[in-house]
């Protein structure tokens, strides 16, 4: 399908991908004072319907991979921070605390916490079975190693 959409038309696209509201698309993308009316114009062509699936289709790639970086990479400092903090300085603090790679967590009647954290080797698995780039030579060695475990399991 050829893609006649003119590059307004396709800003209109990115941002309604992105926001998935008409008129802040039409807003941001600049449409003028009839920018609703022009956005509802755009919507009814198939190749910007076209256009917004495959943009939303690769939002949601990288964000699938942005996270699964932070799952394979990230750091648990501010969880282990956390199980040492009294009460108070918890609700002082919570908003703070890079809880990302962090599963569950369960306090027990004790008043200990426990954590548990998502799974870094099956974040790493995943981007690499994804062919998701790395860009550190040393590492190379390292998903060799991971790509054998995984044929093993297999």
């Amino acid at each position: 399908m050829k893609n006649n959409l003119s590059e307004k038309e396709k800003l209109f696209c990115a941002y309604y991908a992105n926001f998935g509201n008409v008129k802040e698309a039409a807003i941001y993308a600049k449409l003028g004072k009839n920018g609703e009316t022009a956005a509802l114009e755009i919507l009814r062509k198939k190749t910007a319907t076209a256009y917004i699936k495959k943009q939303s289709l690769a939002k949601a790639q990288i964000k699938a991979a942005v996270s699964l970086r932070r799952l394979a990479f990230g750091r648990c400092n501010d969880a282990v921070k956390l199980m040492f903090m009294q009460p108070e300085e918890v609700l002082q603090n919570i908003d703070e605390l890079d809880l990302f790679n962090v599963y569950e967590i369960k306090k027990s009647a004790t008043g200990n916490l426990e954590i548990k954290f998502f799974d870094k080797i099956k974040a790493l698995s995943v981007l690499y079975s994804s062919g998701e780039e790395f860009d550190d030579d040393k590492s190379s060695g390292f998903f060799d190693a991971l790509k054998n475990a995984v044929k093993q399991e297999e």
